[in-house]
C-alpha cells in the first residue's frame, strides 16, 4: 500500500506537460522509490529509464543494496542504481582549479607610478639673508624626497636630470617658467610627459620690534632708560605648477606653506653658507631651526596637493 502510493506521488504529474514556472521542482529518486516501483509492478526498462532521466538521490552501498536484493529489485535495476549514484558522486566532486591566463592572473601591483621631474626652484623674489647658498635646488631636493617617500609619482633620478639640464643649456630663468620648447626637448630626452617647476615666495623671518621709549618698564630692567624687545615670525611659502611636457601647458597649480612655532624673539641668524653648511638643507643645524621646521612644513603641503591632482594626468 505504501509503494502504491510513493508510485502515484512520484507520477502524479503527467511527464508530458509543460512545467510550470511555479511549480516545484520533483523530487530525486531514491531507494525507497525505487522499491516502491518494482512492488507496484512496472515495467524493468521504464524503471532504468526513470533512473537515467531524473534526478537521483540513490545509496549504492553495499548494506543498501543487500536491502533492494531483499525487497525484489532484480539485478538490471540494481546496476542502474550504481551506475547513478556513482554518475551523481562524480558530479558533485569540484572541479580542478584551472590555471588562471596570464592575462587575467591578478599580479598584485598596481599601474606604474607617472614620472615626474623636479626642477630647481626660483628664489629670485627672495631676500638671500643666508648667503650664496643654492636654496632654490636645497628646496628641490627637498621635494624630490618627500616625493619618493610617498610613492604615488615616479621621480626621476637627480643625476640624469642634472646631465640633461646641462646639455640643454637650462640657465637659472628657466626654473620657474621653462619655455615650451624646452620642456618639449627635456621630456622626450627623459622619456617623460610631466615636470614640476616651482618658485620660492617666502622663506625666512619677519621681525616686529617693541620700544618703550625712554620709560622703564617694571620688573624687566632697562638699558639706558630704553627697552625693546622683538617677535619673529617664520614662514616659508612655495609655489609649484606641474607642466606637460608635450604641450608646454600648466596642468596644475599647488601651493605650500609652513609656519613655525619655534622663535620667541629669536630670529635667524643672518650671513654666509654656515647657517646651512656642508649638507645644506639637511643638516641637523637647519633643521632643528624656526625656517627648517616650517620649510618642511611647506613641502609636506604642497606634496599632498600634488598627489590629489595625480588622477588628473594622462599617461
Amino acid at each position: 500500500m505504501v509503494g502504491s502510493l510513493l508510485v502515484l506521488g512520484f507520477f502524479a504529474s503527467p511527464a508530458v506537460a509543460p512545467k510550470s514556472p511555479n511549480q516545484p521542482a520533483q523530487p530525486p529518486i531514491t531507494n525507497v522509490h525505487v522499491v516502491a516501483m518494482v512492488k507496484a509492478g512496472m515495467p524493468e526498462d521504464m524503471i532504468i529509464s526513470l533512473i537515467g532521466d531524473r534526478p537521483t538521490n540513490l545509496d549504492a552501498s553495499a548494506d543498501a543494496l543487500v536491502i533492494l536484493k531483499a525487497q525484489g529489485v532484480n539485478e538490471a535495476i540494481v546496476r542502474a542504481v550504481v551506475a547513478a549514484a556513482a554518475s551523481r558522486a562524480t558530479q558533485a566532486e569540484p572541479a580542478p582549479a584551472a590555471q588562471a591566463s596570464p592575462t587575467v592572473q591578478p599580479s598584485g601591483q598596481g599601474p606604474e607610478p607617472t614620472a615626474v621631474a623636479v626642477m630647481d626652484f626660483d628664489y629670485g623674489t627672495v631676500n638671500n639673508w643666508w648667503g650664496q647658498y643654492d636654496v632654490g635646488r636645497g628646496m628641490a631636493d627637498q621635494i624630490v624626497n618627500e616625493l619618493v617617500n610617498d610613492g604615488t609619482f615616479r621621480v626621476i633620478e637627480r643625476k640624469k636630470l642634472d646631465t640633461v639640464l646641462a646639455e640643454q643649456d637650462f640657465s637659472a630663468s628657466d626654473r620657474a617658467d621653462p619655455s615650451a620648447a624646452k620642456l618639449s626637448k627635456l621630456g622626450k630626452v627623459l622619456g617623460i610627459r610631466y615636470i614640476i617647476a616651482g618658485s620660492i615666495t617666502k622663506f625666512g623671518t619677519e621681525e616686529r620690534n617693541f620700544g618703550t621709549g625712554g620709560v622703564p618698564l617694571p620688573y624687566v630692567g632697562s638699558i639706558g632708560g630704553l627697552f625693546q624687545f622683538k617677535k619673529v615670525k617664520t614662514y616659508v611659502t612655495l609655489t609649484a605648477r606641474l607642466i606637460d611636457a608635450t604641450t608646454g601647458q600648466i596642468v596644475t597649480s599647488v601651493q605650500g606653506e609652513g609656519r613655525s612655532k619655534k622663535g620667541g624673539g629669536l630670529a635667524v641668524a643672518a650671513g654666509g653658507g654656515g647657517f646651512f653648511g656642508a649638507g645644506g638643507m639637511s643638516t641637523p643645524t637647519f633643521k632643528a631651526s624656526a625656517v627648517g621646521e616650517a620649510q618642511e612644513v611647506a613641502c609636506k603641503k604642497l606634496i599632498q596637493q600634488l598627489v590629489t591632482k595625480k588622477d588628473e594626468l594622462k599617461q
